[in-house]
C-alpha cells in the first residue's frame, strides 16, 4: 500500500495530487491511501470547483476512487503532523509513504519544535536519515539538512557519511542506477589544498576514493545520470539538483523502517486555492513509485 500524507493545510499538495488521478488507471490508484483532515480535502475540492462523492472511506472523483483515512481537526498538532503519526500506526516494511510538502511550523510536538519531516523521522524512530534526491538525470545525496550554514562542518562525522553514503549506495545499487560517487567540496575551490578550509583535507583522509570536486564547477562535470553528488550542505548540492531538473526530482528518506518519498518542492501557500499549480511533480512521483 502506498499512504499519502496530507502535508500543510495552504498547500498546492492535495490540488496536485488530486489533478494528477485524472492521468492513472484505476488498477494503479487502488494502491494508494490518503490520509486527511475532512474540512481541509472538502476546501480542496471545492477550490477545484470538482463533482465528487465522499464518503468516511473513499473518494470518488475523476470517475476515479480514492481510498482515504479520515480525521478531525487534532488538538495540538496540525493536520499535517497528525496525518504523518497516523501513518506510522499503517506503514509496514513493504509499504511507501508519500508525505505532501508542509512548514516548518507543522512540526511542533510535545513543546519541541522540528525543522521538518526529515528531523522528525530521526526524533520518531530513534535513527539517523539519509536525504536522497534522484531523477532521470543524477542522483543527489545531503549530508546535512536544515541547519545554519556556520554549522555545517561541525556535523560532518565521517561515522555519519559513511552510514549515509551506504544507505545511498545500497538503494541506488538495487535499482542498478548507481555508477560513480563524488563529493562537493565544503569551501569554495574545494577549499585549494588547505589555503581556504582544512575541512576538505579532512574528508580526503576518511574518503580517498570519491574525488572531492569545487561546488561552483559541477555543473561542467558531464555526470551521468547514474552518479552520486554528495553535498555537505542543502542549498549547495540543491541548486544544482533544482536548476537541471524543474520539478522531475524526488526527495527519498533512507534509513527508516519503510520507504518515504515526497516531491521536490515546497508549499506555494501563494499558490493554494488557484487551480493553477503544475502538477508535474506529483504525476512524475507517482509514476516512480506506482
Amino acid at each position: 500500500m502506498i499512504y499519502i500524507t496530507q502535508g500543510s493545510d495552504k498547500s498546492i499538495g492535495i490540488e496536485i495530487l488530486l489533478r494528477s488521478l485524472i492521468t492513472f488507471p484505476q488498477n494503479k490508484i487502488n494502491k494508494l491511501c490518503l490520509i486527511i483532515n475532512k474540512e481541509c480535502l472538502k476546501i480542496n475540492l471545492t477550490n477545484l470547483n470538482l463533482n465528487y462523492d465522499l464518503n468516511k472511506n473513499e473518494l470518488k472523483i475523476y470517475n476515479r476512487k480514492l481510498k482515504l483515512i479520515l480525521f478531525d481537526k487534532p488538538k495540538d498538532q496540525s493536520n499535517a503532523l497528525h496525518a504523518l503519526l497516523i501513518s506510522f500506526n499503517h506503514l509496514k516494511k513493504t509499504d511507501t509513504l508519500i508525505t505532501q510538502p508542509a512548514s516548518k511550523n507543522d512540526f511542533k510536538y510535545k513543546n519541541k519544535n522540528f525543522l521538518g519531516h526529515t528531523e522528525f523521522f530521526r526524533y520518531w524512530f530513534k535513527t539517523d536519515v539519509a536525504m536522497l534526491f534522484t531523477s532521470d538525470r543524477v542522483n543527489l545525496l545531503l549530508l546535512t539538512d536544515h541547519i545554519p550554514l556556520k554549522q555545517v562542518h561541525k556535523n560532518l562525522d565521517p561515522r555519519m557519511i559513511k552510514r549515509k553514503i551506504s544507505l545511498s549506495k545500497n538503494f541506488l545499487q538495487a535499482k542498478n542506477n548507481l555508477r560513480k560517487i563524488y563529493f562537493l567540496g565544503v569551501n569554495p575551490h574545494a577549499g585549494e589544498a588547505g589555503l581556504l578550509g582544512k575541512e576538505e583535507l579532512k574528508l580526503k583522509k576518511f574518503f580517498k576514493n570519491y574525488p572531492i570536486i569545487p561546488g561552483d564547477s559541477v555543473a561542467i562535470q558531464k555526470l551521468n545520470e547514474k552518479d552520486l553528488i554528495v553535498s555537505p550542505f542543502h542549498d549547495q548540492g540543491l541548486t544544482y539538483f533544482k536548476t537541471i531538473n524543474d520539478l522531475y526530482g524526488i526527495n527519498i528518506s533512507l534509513g527508516l523502517p519503510f520507504l518515504r518519498v515526497s516531491v521536490d518542492h515546497g508549499t506555494a501557500p501563494t499558490l493554494f486555492g488557484k487551480n493553477s499549480a503544475d502538477i508535474s511533480s506529483m504525476i512524475y512521483l507517482l509514476n516512480t513509485v506506482l
